[in-house]
């Protein structure tokens, strides 16, 4: 196998003919992973990385793709990172040997980097097995750790699937808001009207987010015009699907970005009107989105990463994401595993990850972005007496 390193945006272009079609015999096949995806991300924040992709041939067609990306700090990271929810490599189901070829020449250009940072690798990924084996580890200092859980609802059993989203509560929330006016239903699906309700996407979830520890990234305009971008290209290939719910026509409730690749359905963004929200119009959209996965027959609906509380009602399964950082020398990854074995520690976990606790962190982090460490402090111990925390 010929091994090719390419950087720049002109020729990873000339990649696009071959890019999918590869994909279709990848182990991983995801959105996140489709040509579209990855030129919308390089055309966005080129101007932050460096393209390392690394290609290898067989006689002149491509056979496996590492696409990778240099940033500021030298690490190197997938394209698309971190808006990826999914990442790996790309390669022929017989080309194991890309694996060997493309690590080997990565530890021969160590002076190009000073770590890699391989994030969201899915848990049945060929990509993991082939880093998370003795020999390997052993002969590189790699170092892997969970990155984040992705909850999912299969669809093995459609009644039993529509159950999970009949809840009664849904059913007094949706008549509420029909007592109150029209309440709407809409899929865009096309370019013009999607990128118009992305508009008003944007502007619920900065609303939304600024209620909370995080900021929303649409605050940037950057995002703005990646997302613009990366629709505009999935479109065509009938990948977009922006759930829309409104009140009488003026009113957005909720949106939910998703992003349908062969038989899934994978909800990506989400934001909903935080007037409203004891009335979860977030999750009446949801059922809609059951209905659709329901008559067209879909194997799964992906609910992204993240631990959200309400994954857990409308979700039947968890995968695991795993992150795998490769460092060019083995004392850096033994500093690494000590600091990791601290974090997820017994009482780290107890402390930080407790369901109990977590609203106290949120408490914490949101009124230290707005007010400083000595605020936040201050907040959070008023919040453990008082048991008012903000919302998840």
């Amino acid at each position: 196998m010929r091994l090719e390193r390419i950087q720049n945006i002109s020729d990873f272009k000339q990649l696009q003919p071959y890019w999918n079609k590869l994909l279709d015999q990848n182990d991983q096949d995801n959105p996140f992973l489709l040509f579209e995806w990855m030129n919308a991300w390089v055309e966005n924040y080129a101007d932050e990385y460096i393209l390392y992709l690394l290609i290898g041939y067989s006689g002149d067609k491509p056979v496996g793709i590492a696409p990778l990306a240099l940033n500021r700090k030298q690490e190197l990271i997938f394209i698309g990172y971190p808006l990826n929810d999914f990442a790996s490599f790309i390669l022929d189901d017989k080309e194991d040997d890309f694996f060997d070829d493309v690590f080997q020449y990565l530890f021969d250009h160590k002076q190009d980097w000073k770590k890699i940072i391989l994030d969201q690798i899915p848990e049945n990924s060929r990509l993991l097995n082939y880093l998370n084996n003795p020999e390997r580890i052993k002969k590189y200092p790699i170092h892997i750790t969970p990155s984040d859980s992705c909850p999912e609802m299969k669809i093995d059993d459609p009644a039993k699937a529509r159950k999970k989203y009949n809840k009664k509560h849904l059913n007094t929330y949706t008549n509420w808001f029909k007592a109150q006016g029209e309440l709407n239903h809409t899929v865009h699906d096309t370019v013009e009207s999607t990128l118009t309700a992305m508009e008003s996407l944007f502007q619920i979830h900065i609303n939304r987010r600024d209620k909370t520890p995080y900021p929303s990234h649409f605050t940037e305009e950057k995002h703005k015009r990646f997302y613009r971008t990366a629709i505009q290209a999935l479109i065509p290939l009938g990948a977009v699907r922006l759930y829309h719910l409104t009140l009488d026509s003026t009113i957005d409730l909720s949106f939910f970005l998703a992003f349908q690749h062969k038989d899934i359905l994978y909800l990506y963004t989400t934001g909903f009107n935080d007037n409203y929200a004891r009335r979860s119009p977030g999750q009446i959209t949801l059922r809609y989105i059951m209905d659709y996965a329901l008559e067209n027959n879909l194997k799964k609906i992906d609910f992204a990463r993240g631990d959200e509380n309400y994954k857990d009602r409308y979700t039947n399964s968890v995968k695991q994401n795993y992150l795998a950082t490769i460092y060019s020398g083995k004392f850096k990854r033994q500093i690494r595993i000590l600091y990791y074995a601290f974090k997820y520690s017994a009482l780290i976990n107890l402390l930080y990850r407790n369901k109990k606790v977590r609203p106290l962190k949120y408490v914490f982090l949101y009124h230290r972005r707005v007010s400083g460490t000595a605020v936040a402090l201050i907040k959070t111990v008023e919040a453990m007496f008082s048991g008012k925390h903000i919302r998840e």
